[in-house]
């Protein structure tokens, strides 16, 4: 069985994590897995829900020595975490901070080991192991699970190395997504263990953490992130140093505030597309252009139920649910995702592309579409919702500025002020927080 190692690209002494004062060499990142593993259940299922960044890698390196399958749940709540208990029931939960979940399950808390064992033989893993179980979002539907083999998810991570120059030169990956969803597992978990960037151990999620994590940085920082904190952190007035390349992901960006972003971060702004089925595949930078380019060894062809994505080390063609306009097998423009399809009074129109014109307006903070469910997407007479976040100005002003932008029969009927949209963790708003924000406010809740 061919085999790939934990770690590659990596000299014994090279940072491999630091967090605050403490700093971690690769050596001793080898040491602590080692140590780690014989700590670990003997289950064949682990559900990660470790919050310090370092602590995830090394207990997801730790899982991997001892054979088992990491469950990486679509978020941290109670109601994701004990579904997935419920279809995985010979599990065991690893976590760095207290649980709170209703389905009993044996739980096993993890620390930093404070010891030097001395253990300095990296790890080989089988290609064909089963490394994780991933969950898609839940942002159009209930998360469904995802099989990673290492050898997959390792020739994918490379791929993208490629395609960020991650093997050019050192540097410090700072991520504000948390590491058990797709995009973050990628970035922050696995180009640290196979491109030889380090990793920054925390996980900064307001502006100010994030601008100290960065600031006080030594080499340059590749800052991993998402539109919802792109907008916080340009919105701060802070000062930012050492940044050499934003990569976001998660939702659609818009270049406005790309171009404040760059302008106050003082670098490129780089977006991500992927899907959790396939990973990432393609890039773009969103000041320069539209359309996305695959990585290397991805390609994009059309049949009969859809645009796939090709790739020697996908098991199979990964179909897209999403509308493209297909440029070449390496090209492509998004037209928005398939589910964010609609129809009103005869006229076509995406949720996804409506929201990035709601979020252009400069009055609005934040702001999403939403289409009730029980006014049915096939009937002439449906109205949209909107949600914003607009502390200076009405519906009014919201709408006719709107109006500039939109189709009148897009114009949300009714359009709810809100103090705050209910992102997730990962900076996504999922249809089910949609649903139970647009109830509350219907029966006249106060949000």
């Amino acid at each position: 069985m061919r085999t790939i190692p934990l770690t590659r690209h990596h000299g014994e002494h090279d940072l491999f994590a630091w967090f605050e004062q403490q700093r971690i060499s690769h050596a001793q990142f080898i040491d602590h897995v080692h140590q780690v593993a014989a700590q670990l259940h003997d289950k064949p299922f682990v559900i990660n829900l470790v919050e310090n960044r370092y602590l995830f890698i090394l207990t997801f390196a730790a899982a991997l020595l001892r054979q088992q399958i990491s469950l990486l749940p679509p978020s941290r709540t109670p109601a994701d975490v004990n579904g997935v208990i419920q279809n995985y029931p010979d599990c065991y939960c690893l976590a760095d901070q207290a649980l709170e979940l209703d389905t009993p399950t044996p739980r096993c808390q993890v620390k930093i080991p404070s010891q030097h064992l001395g253990h300095t033989s990296v790890p080989d893993i089988g290609e064909n192991q089963l490394a994780a179980i991933t969950f898609t979002s839940g942002s159009t539907g209930t998360p469904q699970p995802h099989t990673k083999y290492w050898g997959d998810l390792a020739y994918a991570t490379d791929a993208a190395a490629q395609r960020f120059g991650l093997y050019d030169k050192t540097h410090r990956i700072i991520a504000t997504v948390p590491p058990q969803h797709m995009y973050g597992f990628e970035t922050s978990v696995l180009y640290p263990l196979l491109t030889g960037c380090a990793i920054y151990g925390g996980r900064p999620f307001y502006p100010a953490d994030i601008n100290h994590a960065v600031n006080t940085c030594d080499q340059p920082v590749l800052l991993i992130t998402t539109p919802v904190h792109l907008r916080a952190c340009t919105a701060a007035g802070l000062e930012w140093k050492h940044i050499e390349l934003i990569i976001s992901a998660t939702a659609p960006l818009d270049r406005t505030l790309a171009r404040q972003a760059q302008e106050t971060m003082h670098a490129p702004v780089k977006e991500i597309f992927g899907c959790t089925e396939a990973g990432s595949i393609a890039s773009r930078e969103t000041l320069a252009t539209d359309t996305w380019r695959m990585y290397p060894e991805f390609t994009l062809r059309q049949d009969k139920s859809g645009i796939q994505v090709v790739a020697a080390h996908l098991r199979e063609p990964v179909t897209l649910h999403d509308n493209i306009e297909l440029l070449n097998e390496h090209e492509f423009i998004h037209l928005g995702r398939s589910g964010d399809m609609i129809n009103i009074a005869g006229k076509r129109g995406s949720l996804s592309d409506l929201n990035l014109k709601l979020q252009e307006l400069e009055m609005v903070e934040a702001g999403a579409f939403f289409l009730p469910e029980d006014e049915g997407r096939q009937q002439t007479l449906t109205r949209l919702t909107a949600f914003v976040v607009a502390p200076e100005a009405d519906e009014k002003e919201i709408l006719s500025a709107l109006s500039q932008k939109v189709d009148p029969v897009f114009l949300p009927r009714p359009l709810y002020k809100v103090n705050r949209l209910p992102y997730n963790e990962t900076g996504k708003l999922t249809l089910r927080a949609l649903r139970e924000l647009h109830l509350k406010l219907r029966n006249g809740e106060r949000r």
